[in-house]
């Protein structure tokens, strides 16, 4: 199964601790904060819903399947309309875990993106060295391929999804 066994893309598979540290990163202060606070409306509808929402990690798991919903024109859970605050809130809660669990701490952000980056160099390297035979290499990654991308190269992270969330909100 190449799934399995494709260490370029799936970054989780680079380090055994990986999971353990996410997990961790999602249930820090920080995140049961904003839990909390920012999100606090949101959870509250979603449990009104029967969408049982106890900590971040469950919220950002409603908006996953909210967004996977929408983008293949299914019903979204809790009967969110695709255009509401409420699916924003859920795109954002689900965004902005995916970058705390990915890139928030001192050694994911590296972590997470080092198999791709690598890889990258060794494409790089092959096609200037003439020693590969490929004129393109094509690509395809998921959000937990592209976050820690956007983490590594500095383009942006959680704390500039958490501004732009609030500014939104703000009108």
């Amino acid at each position: 199964d190449r799934m399995n066994n494709d260490k370029v893309l799936v970054s989780l598979s680079a380090c055994k601790n990986a999971g353990d540290w996410g997990n961790a990163n999602g249930a820090d202060e920080e995140s049961t904060n904003l839990f909390n606070t920012e999100l606090a409306d949101i959870a509250k509808l979603m449990n009104t819903k029967g969408l049982e929402t106890k900590d971040i990690q469950a919220l950002a798991w409603i908006g996953d399947g909210v967004i996977a919903n929408k983008f293949q024109n299914l019903p979204l859970p809790g009967d969110i309309l695709p255009d509401s605050q409420e699916y924003r809130d859920l795109r954002f809660t689900f965004e902005w875990y995916l970058f705390k669990i990915f890139g928030s701490g001192k050694n994911e952000g590296a972590l997470h993106s080092m198999n791709i980056l690598k890889n990258l160099q060794d494409y790089i390297h092959g096609f200037l060295n003439k020693t590969s035979s490929a004129n393109a290499v094509l690509l395809s990654g998921h959000e937990s391929t592209l976050l820690p991308l956007l983490v590594a190269f500095g383009i942006t992270n959680k704390d500039c999804l958490l501004a732009n969330y609030k500014s939104q909100k703000a009108g």
